[in-house]
């Protein structure tokens, strides 16, 4: 059927006649994105995380952050000091100004780094066909190269929890935001391929 697109080009009748049952069944329901493999049905969607406790007590070792210094990495920071951390790294992009000055002081000796954060990001606000090349591939340096460039550093560590902070975006999109919806995939494939 033409409404189904032509990415498929060769299949048996039985097959087909599954592929056809199993679209069928999906016809009324809420969900856009429906996968069928085989005889799984995968729902693109969100679940709830709990997240382990926070710890009680002054935490012995660094929480590194990658993109700290943006809004959601002084409100994370704030919050790991409220949950015993007294050791914050950030690492950034962004040259050292007054404002992310006011948010740091120095630190002498960091010690193991025992959590690793991983918020950066890039939003060109335009479409696909207005980027440069470089601003095209820009969210994909930052969400999928700097994640795989973390995790090797962080090799020998006594790291307790890595958290990538992808985006919505990834399932969902924003009109001008391609790039970085897919980069955000690309970072949640790469969360759980590192899992």
């Amino acid at each position: 059927h033409d409404d189904l697109g032509s990415g498929i080009t060769e299949i048996s009748m039985l097959a087909a006649r599954a592929v056809a049952q199993a679209v069928l069944a999906e016809q009324g329901e809420a969900q856009t994105e429906v996968a069928i493999r085989g005889d799984q049905r995968w729902v693109r969607g969100l679940q709830d995380v709990r997240l382990p406790p926070a710890p009680s007590a002054p935490v012995d070792g660094v929480a590194l952050l990658i993109g700290g210094a943006g809004g959601i990495g002084v409100a994370l920071s704030r919050a790991l000091v409220a949950q015993g951390w007294t050791r914050l790294a950030w690492i950034g992009r962004r040259p050292l100004d007054a404002t992310i000055s006011a948010s740091i002081r120095p630190v002498e000796a960091l010690g193991p780094i025992r959590r690793a954060e991983h918020l950066g990001l890039t939003l060109a606000d335009r479409s696909i066909l207005r980027m440069s090349d470089a601003e095209l591939l820009e969210p994909f340096r930052i969400k999928g190269a700097a994640t795989l460039a973390l995790y090797e550093a962080l090799r020998g560590q006594p790291v307790e929890r890595l958290t990538l902070h992808s985006s919505g975006q990834s399932l969902v999109g924003l009109p001008g935001q391609a790039n970085y919806a897919a980069a955000s995939a690309l970072q949640d494939a790469l969360g759980l391929w590192l899992n």
